[in-house]
């Protein structure tokens, strides 16, 4: 008996279940987009005066180095300062919503264009790193969820394999979500060199790395999904 009321309602559950699916489909392509996305997409908590980082003491903005964070481009932005003896970095943080590679914007909005070699770690993710005779850099994308990445498809891959859950799909296809979590916190760490020079000094920036993005996951993981 159980058998056969399990046959008889089969078919129109799945009935019912396709003409929902193609129901939110149609809303989607033909209605207009919910004007709540876009600010639910750039609204984050303001970033924290200060960032603690193992080791290194947080200072005021030193003469050595120019601040690059234009407001226009990224209204949620902040600059942070730390000192370790006569060692200075810089950390800059801007929130993007765009989903753009950590390289290009490194290039178009610091101007620092040459080659970059990508690194993984083995619990963070990926991050990029590059040097010339008065700096070294490090750069890195820190996502809501998942892992941090640098390239644009690295990006894509963490938003499918972290990002999406039952929740957030059923928000996509009523309209009120995007499929993918677009934020990106752009982390770029700047360290000019210094009269006492280093055996590595991407080490060093790979160490302030690693504190910088702990303190920041454990703190994006009450963030609100977008």
């Amino acid at each position: 008996m159980n058998q056969f009321f399990e046959q008889k309602i089969r078919l129109p559950l799945l009935i019912l279940i396709c003409v929902g699916v193609w129901f939110s489909f149609v809303k989607i392509l033909f209605s207009q987009p919910s004007p709540s996305i876009p600010q639910a997409v750039v609204t984050v908590p303001e970033f924290p005066a200060n960032v603690p980082i193992p080791h290194w003491k947080s200072i005021t903005k030193p003469l050595e180095i120019k601040q690059r964070s234009d407001p226009d481009l990224f209204p949620q932005a902040k600059t942070y300062y730390y000192q370790q003896n006569n060692r200075v970095i810089q950390v800059e943080m801007r929130l993007v919503t765009n989903e753009e590679d950590a390289r290009t914007l490194m290039k178009q909005y610091a101007n620092i264009s040459q080659p970059v070699e990508i690194r993984e770690h083995p619990t963070q993710g990926f991050y990029a790193v590059t040097a010339n005779p008065d700096y070294t850099y490090l750069t890195a994308c820190i996502n809501a969820r998942g892992h941090s990445t640098v390239t644009h498809l690295q990006f894509k891959q963490n938003g499918y394999r972290y990002g999406l859950d039952g929740t957030r799909l059923l928000a996509w296809l009523t309209g009120e979500q995007p499929l993918r979590d677009p934020r990106c916190f752009w982390t770029l760490i700047i360290m000019p060199a210094s009269d006492v020079p280093l055996a590595d000094p991407l080490e060093v920036v790979e160490e302030v790395w690693t504190g910088w993005y702990d303190w920041w996951r454990s703190h994006l993981r009450n963030l609100p999904s977008t």
